[in-house]
């Protein structure tokens, strides 16, 4: 019976020592990570002096100056078709045409009535030559009518002939602008069309341009001139430069907000060499402030308070209040309270 008290008493002291190093082992877990938790480290830089550009990035695409859309104003028989998607075609040159034989038919019958109505105004004329010496005023004013409705009738027989010549010239559609095809539809020639159904497009590819669109407050930062670098998705190794050559004056219909559009001519794009295409994306960089020889930090070292801007400054971080100046998005003007060099400390 002894001897089964002290095998309980003994399993009951293990046990307690067990608990007790359990305990021990989930202090030092918590507490080491609090005694020996490294020192986070401080980020500090020096006053520099150098030059600071304020630059404006705005999306946008390639445009063309000169895009000519030609559609035949009446319907008929879509009778020649004189160009293909990706031909060159030159100013004022014909495309295509409708099927004229009943325009020239009506035509030659507007003539025939204009030679029938001048014969008549002649012999009216003729007959009538001499009617101011008829003594009777009721008979001069009554001849006097007749020669003003023949003059009338031929006025209109000659707008019926230049009517019909018009409706002729309407058959053909000729390019204003020298550039490429870029849209023939449809396709072929001997296909009715419905009136302003047919469509050629042709484009101008030495009228390219950058297009841009700038809020009301982005385009106050922006003027006529204006130096702009361009980088197009498309060549991303490549960098253009060009200049701002036009704003509108309104803005953008359809818009959600006050947008305008801004023309960037790029004298690399009309180039003979023809790489460049309609609607091409990329980023316009405009530098719309630009400072050398100034003293600057990073802007994530400034801090402010109600008194203003200020800085941490040396090992014991003193509160160093400061005058700023042109800022940009990663570093900051330093007008007044900092010398060059003087570190500071985030």
């Amino acid at each position: 019976m002894k001897l089964v008290k002290k095998l309980t008493k003994f399993v009951m002291s293990r046990k307690r020592l067990l608990l007790i190093a359990a305990g021990l082992i989930v202090l030092i877990l918590i507490v080491r990570p609090l005694i020996f938790r490294p020192k986070t480290a401080v980020e500090s830089t020096a006053v520099t002096r150098g030059g600071l550009k304020q630059e404006l990035i705005l999306s946008g695409k390639v445009e063309a100056g000169e895009h000519a859309t030609l559609q035949f104003a009446s319907g008929g028989l879509l009778s020649w078709l004189g160009v293909k998607e990706g031909d060159w075609v030159n100013k004022y040159q014909t495309v295509a045409s409708l099927d004229s034989r009943l325009a020239q038919n009506s035509l030659q019958k507007t003539l025939n009535i204009y030679q029938k109505t001048r014969l008549d105004f002649d012999q009216i004329t003729y007959d009538n030559r001499n009617y101011l010496e008829n003594p009777d005023q009721d008979f001069r004013n009554k001849t006097a009518r007749t020669l003003t409705k023949a003059q009338i009738d031929l006025n209109n027989s000659v707008l019926d002939v230049e009517s019909q010549n018009i409706g002729i010239s309407l058959a053909s559609i000729s390019t204003p602008i020298s550039g490429i095809v870029t849209k023939v539809d449809p396709p072929f020639a001997g296909v009715n069309i419905a009136p302003f159904q047919s469509a050629i497009e042709v484009v101008n590819p030495y009228s390219l341009y950058f297009e841009v669109t700038a809020d009301q407050t982005e385009v106050a930062q922006i003027t006529e001139g204006m130096k702009v670098k361009i980088k197009l998705d498309a060549f991303p190794q490549s960098e253009f430069e060009g200049s701002v050559e036009n704003m509108s004056f309104v803005p953008k219909e359809g818009e959600t907000s006050t947008i305008y559009k801004v023309e960037i001519d790029i004298p690399n794009f009309q180039t003979k060499n023809i790489i460049y295409r309609i609607d091409m994306t990329g980023d316009a960089t405009f530098i719309t402030g630009e400072k050398e020889n100034v003293l600057q930090i990073p802007l994530k070292f400034l801090k402010s308070d109600d008194k203003g801007n200020y800085v941490l400054v040396g090992k014991e971080r003193k509160k160093t209040y400061i005058e700023t100046g042109m800022e940009t998005d990663a570093d900051v003007e330093v007008t007044k309270g900092l010398s060059e060099g003087e570190v500071i400390y985030d």
